[in-house]
């Protein structure tokens, strides 16, 4: 009987899943001259339940503090491809020849800053940092931050891209906060782009975040769906530089918090930039991400990118996410801890 109830909530779920999201990614995906007219986009898909609020530039903005997964993409995986193509027909992902480098410019207009330790996810570092260097229309930099006992990826980097190395004690975890304020106190441009190492943009990215600034914004989160590649479609493109839709792809998510976030340099120190009291995994970009919302934030997303497979950091697997650090944090007024943050970076300079 157990089994019976538990097959019929499953295809009731399913049967919904089809009635309300399915049909409208498949006809998005499937006839997009006769969806046009239509007012449905594929930035605009979420699942039942939520809401999106549009943006006054365009895209799409989540209402609701969670991230959350799209449920059709998990029920139904091909979906989940289909969506990805489609999107990617826009806004492709775009590679420089491996290890061709930057051409150097002495006016950058946005500096991004990629954080990171060590070798273990070098190979994912290389092929963003190639996915940045074929971005267009923008002058720019690339700034790789590593912090380490011992410089480790500055050998491996391509030419043009500018390097700091920040020691650490042997042991130690991994400080992201630290190496973003290191990488943000280095950068030469007026925005800064504080960005994983696995996390590939798609090619008009940098020129998209730029746009932001003549719409008066201060800061901008333009990527609305991060689709999680699989180890096999990971180890391809760092081999061959070429992207190749998977047939399937489960895991599509939305609203990530971090990630990916674009500031005006100036703005960054005012909120007092990252707070370097999270170590390990997690915390620090949902805590920054509220002091941002004070400033003006442009949220309404219609950007796709795409997360490269890695096994998970230690303290993800063990699911300690600094959640105690992030609750104590968050219990203290935002504009207290932005002239917290203000007079901690003050004192260490």
């Amino acid at each position: 009987m157990n089994q019976c109830s538990s097959f019929l909530s499953r295809l009731r779920t399913a049967l919904g899943c089809w009635l309300t999201e399915r049909w409208r990614l498949e006809f998005l995906v499937r006839a997009p001259v006769l969806s046009r007219g239509t007012g449905l986009e594929w930035a605009g898909l979420c699942n039942r339940g939520e809401t999106l609020l549009r943006g006054d530039q365009g895209g799409f903005q989540f209402d609701g503090e969670e991230s959350s997964w799209l449920t059709v993409c998990r029920r139904f995986p091909k979906t989940g491809g289909s969506l990805l193509g489609h999107s990617l027909t826009e806004w492709p992902i775009l590679f420089s020849a491996a290890g061709t480098g930057f051409r150097r410019t002495d006016d950058p207009k946005i500096s991004v800053i990629l954080p990171v330790r060590g070798t273990s996810r070098g190979m994912l570092l290389l092929a963003v940092v190639d996915a940045f260097a074929a971005q267009r229309g923008v002058e720019f930099e690339v700034i790789v931050v590593e912090e380490s006992e011992e410089p480790e990826i500055e050998g491996l980097l391509p030419k043009g891209t500018r390097y700091l190395h920040l020691f650490s004690e042997p042991g130690r975890q991994f400080n992201k906060s630290r190496a973003m304020n290191e990488g943000v106190k280095v950068a030469r441009s007026p925005w800064v782009l504080l960005h994983d190492g696995d996390l590939l943009p798609p090619g008009d990215y940098l020129r998209e975040i730029l746009l932001q600034e003549s719409h008066g914004a201060e800061a901008a989160r333009l990527l609305r769906f991060i689709f999680f590649l699989d180890e096999v479609s990971t180890a391809r493109i760092c081999a061959e530089r070429r992207f190749e839709v998977p047939r399937e792809l489960s895991e599509v998510q939305q609203n990530n918090p971090g990630l990916s976030t674009a500031v005006r340099r100036d703005v960054y120190w005012e909120l007092g930039g990252h707070d370097e009291c999270f170590v390990g995994w997690g915390g620090e970009d949902n805590e920054f991400l509220d002091r941002l919302k004070t400033k003006k934030l442009e949220a309404a997303a219609y950007l796709p990118a795409v997360h490269l497979w890695h096994a998970p950091a230690p303290k993800k697997e063990s699911g300690d996410r600094n959640l105690e650090q992030y609750r104590l944090k968050m219990s203290i007024p935002t504009s207290t801890r932005i002239q917290d943050q203000r007079v901690a970076r003050e004192s260490s300079s």
